[in-house]
């Protein structure tokens, strides 16, 4: 999967912080891809436990699937159990430039 540039992990942040924060819903819809790939990876053989009768295997790869799920779930209470601490830590003004696309002074070039 392709590397997010900059600009658009500004524009993400940005649009979170509009929100209050990330949603579980707008992260899976951002991680679409990822997700397919993994219901990918977890349907097939889910499907072909269940047709085969292999209910073991079956209940390994279903119990798999759903801590995945449980553990983004998980991930994005975190993230606005922090959100608070965040946001008095970003450089909001900095991310309105990388979003955009305008230079950024090098503190270190003063």
């Amino acid at each position: 999967m392709a590397q997010l540039s900059d600009k658009t992990r500004a524009e993400r942040l940005l649009q979170a912080r509009e929100r209050d924060g990330y949603t579980l819903l707008e992260f899976w819809r951002t991680n679409r891809q990822a997700y397919l790939l993994t219901f990918l990876c977890y349907g097939i053989p889910l499907l072909a436990s269940a047709l085969t009768h292999f209910w073991t295997v079956f209940g390994t790869l279903a119990g798999l699937l759903v801590g995945t799920l449980l553990r983004d779930r998980d991930w994005i209470r975190q993230i606005k159990r922090d959100r608070a601490f965040t946001e008095k830590i970003i450089d909001w003004e900095k991310v309105q430039q990388i979003a955009s696309d305008a230079p950024i002074a090098d503190p270190s070039k003063a």
